[in-house]
Protein backbone atom coordinates (compact mmCIF):
# COMPACT_ATOMS: atom_id res chain seq x y z
CA UNK A 1 0.00 0.00 0.00
CA UNK A 2 2.90 2.57 0.88
CA UNK A 3 4.82 1.96 -2.72
CA UNK A 4 1.50 2.74 -4.37
CA UNK A 5 0.61 5.58 -2.51
CA UNK A 6 4.08 7.14 -3.20
CA UNK A 7 4.29 6.18 -7.02
CA UNK A 8 1.00 8.20 -6.73
CA UNK A 9 2.38 10.85 -5.22
CA UNK A 10 5.60 11.15 -7.34
CA UNK A 11 3.28 11.14 -10.41
CA UNK A 12 1.44 13.90 -9.00
CA UNK A 13 4.38 15.61 -8.17
CA UNK A 14 6.53 15.52 -11.35
CA UNK A 15 2.51 16.72 -13.04
CA UNK A 16 2.79 19.77 -10.77
CA UNK A 17 6.66 20.89 -10.80
CA UNK A 18 6.56 20.52 -14.14
CA UNK A 19 4.05 22.61 -15.30
CA UNK A 20 5.65 26.25 -14.71
CA UNK A 21 1.72 27.57 -14.21
CA UNK A 22 1.00 25.55 -11.11
CA UNK A 23 0.25 27.26 -7.95
CA UNK A 24 1.96 27.66 -5.30
CA UNK A 25 -0.56 25.90 -3.22
CA UNK A 26 -0.39 22.87 -5.28
CA UNK A 27 3.17 22.77 -5.46
CA UNK A 28 3.54 23.01 -1.39
CA UNK A 29 1.33 20.27 -1.26
CA UNK A 30 3.25 17.99 -3.53
CA UNK A 31 6.71 18.82 -1.36
CA UNK A 32 4.67 17.97 1.51
CA UNK A 33 3.70 14.73 0.62
CA UNK A 34 7.02 14.20 -0.84
CA UNK A 35 8.85 14.53 2.63
CA UNK A 36 5.56 12.21 4.00
CA UNK A 37 6.87 9.43 1.76
CA UNK A 38 10.43 9.85 1.95
CA UNK A 39 10.14 9.98 5.68
CA UNK A 40 7.93 6.93 5.74
CA UNK A 41 10.71 5.25 3.50
CA UNK A 42 13.45 6.06 5.49
CA UNK A 43 11.70 4.23 8.63
CA UNK A 44 10.99 1.42 7.10
CA UNK A 45 14.55 0.87 5.43
CA UNK A 46 15.63 1.96 8.68
CA UNK A 47 13.55 -0.86 10.59
CA UNK A 48 14.30 -3.60 8.13
CA UNK A 49 18.43 -2.40 8.45
CA UNK A 50 17.37 -2.97 12.32
CA UNK A 51 16.91 -6.73 11.53
CA UNK A 52 20.56 -7.38 9.64
CA UNK A 53 23.16 -8.82 11.10
CA UNK A 54 26.52 -6.05 11.06
CA UNK A 55 28.97 -7.12 8.61
CA UNK A 56 32.45 -4.75 8.88
CA UNK A 57 33.69 -3.35 5.77
CA UNK A 58 36.74 -3.97 5.06
CA UNK A 59 38.54 -0.71 6.92
CA UNK A 60 36.83 -1.78 9.80
CA UNK A 61 38.39 -5.40 9.52
CA UNK A 62 41.74 -3.72 9.77
CA UNK A 63 41.13 -0.96 12.77
CA UNK A 64 39.52 -4.33 14.93
CA UNK A 65 42.90 -6.48 14.00
CA UNK A 66 41.00 -8.72 11.69
CA UNK A 67 42.89 -9.71 8.43
CA UNK A 68 41.24 -11.01 5.41
CA UNK A 69 42.71 -14.39 3.81
CA UNK A 70 42.68 -14.97 0.10
CA UNK A 71 39.41 -17.23 0.14
CA UNK A 72 37.71 -14.48 1.84
CA UNK A 73 37.50 -15.62 5.30
CA UNK A 74 38.12 -13.49 7.91
CA UNK A 75 40.16 -14.15 11.32
CA UNK A 76 41.75 -11.95 13.98
CA UNK A 77 44.99 -11.31 13.65
CA UNK A 78 47.52 -13.02 15.89
CA UNK A 79 49.18 -10.90 18.46
CA UNK A 80 52.92 -11.57 18.70
CA UNK A 81 52.82 -10.44 22.82
CA UNK A 82 49.89 -12.59 23.39
CA UNK A 83 51.39 -15.71 21.62
CA UNK A 84 52.29 -18.92 23.77
CA UNK A 85 55.19 -21.37 22.47
CA UNK A 86 51.94 -23.56 21.85
CA UNK A 87 50.27 -20.87 19.58
CA UNK A 88 53.87 -19.98 17.52
CA UNK A 89 54.05 -19.96 13.68
CA UNK A 90 55.89 -23.12 12.39
CA UNK A 91 58.32 -23.28 10.13
CA UNK A 92 61.14 -20.11 8.81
Amino acid sequence: MQLEMGIEILDHARAVLGNTMSPYSEVRYAGIRLAECLSDALRVAESRGMRLPYVPDEDEDEDMGIENTDDGRTGERADPARLTSGDAPHGG
